[in-house]
């Protein structure tokens, strides 16, 4: 896993203790507290979108140096393959397969509602 902080902190900001905050679950997904699986794979889910975020960054900087100097991508000279295109490939299929365990998961909830507070209720009225 990654070294960053976690989003998943459960004291971040006072934003659990804080009664006026805002508490929503992503919708389409069951309510109720997160299981220890299903923050590993929340934490992971977000360590691949910054990851896949950071290779097409990057994939940009060096393809426009590359350019910019006249030269090919050397990988792809060779294999006919793009280096960058392949990372990002990979990476999505590690992607979605998080997405279908973290469906299988929530499949598992015998639990389907949505939780919103008054105050969210509010802030939605609102926007």
């Amino acid at each position: 896993m990654s070294d960053a902080p976690s989003s998943l902190d459960s004291a971040r900001d006072g934003a659990e203790t804080d009664p006026a905050t805002p508490r929503l679950r992503l919708a389409g997904t069951s309510a109720g507290p997160v299981s220890a699986p299903e923050a590993a794979l929340l934490e992971l889910r977000a360590t691949l979108v910054r990851t896949i975020s950071a290779n097409q960054r990057d994939a940009g900087l060096i393809r426009g140096r590359l350019e910019r100097a006249s030269r090919m991508d050397p990988i792809k000279e060779v294999t006919g393959r793009d280096t960058f295109d392949a990372s990002h490939r990979g990476t999505m299929d590690m992607l979605e397969a998080v997405d279908a365990r973290l469906d299988a998961l929530d499949a598992e909830r015998k639990s389907a509602t949505i939780e919103t507070t008054p105050t969210a209720n509010d802030l939605l009225r609102r926007s």
